[in-house]
């Protein structure tokens, strides 16, 4: 499987996705809607963005047409999540790549892409970041800076190699 280009990297300020539709809302005569759960995870939609010299536009239109077969191959991109960056196996949607002239020597591609792994199977603490939250506020960020200090300096300390 093709990896994408790794010095093609999407802007972040157009960078987003959409959750899978994986409601079932089923209507009732003079209530409001059931709603229930189709599937726990699914395929989630990420709009990509990526800002192009001559010679990364090339890179692209070549890892298009010649290592993905226009569209029609997965590939692995490193992905943002919200959460992490990580690699991911996407697939272009059909007909969403543009690409423009932003002047003689930038280009502007956008694409979306679905990812087989979703974000909230690559969630920390299995998806439950809100219970966390709920716990801790604000201060949250506080508890992983410590956390991030015991593993990384305080048990390398007590347990030497």
């Amino acid at each position: 499987m093709a990896d994408f280009p790794s010095d093609l990297v999407p802007q972040a300020k157009t960078y987003n996705f959409n959750s899978s539709n994986n409601i079932i809302s089923q209507p009732l005569n003079g209530g409001s809607p059931v709603n229930s759960l189709d599937f726990k995870t699914g395929p989630v939609m990420f709009e990509i963005s990526l800002l192009c010299t001559d010679t990364q536009k090339e890179t692209f239109t070549s890892f298009f047409y010649n290592d993905i077969s226009s569209g029609a191959d997965p590939f692995n991109m490193n992905i943002d999540d919200g959460i992490e960056i990580s690699s991911q196996e996407v697939n272009i949607i059909p007909g969403s790549v543009k690409i423009s002239s932003v002047n003689t020597e930038t280009w502007f591609i956008r694409f979306r892409v679905i990812a087989a792994t979703t974000v909230a199977e690559t969630a920390p603490f299995g998806g439950n970041l809100s219970d966390l939250y709920e716990v801790y506020g604000r201060d949250i960020q506080a508890l992983f800076d410590a956390l991030a200090f015991f593993v990384l300096v305080v048990l390398p300390e007590d347990f030497p190699e």
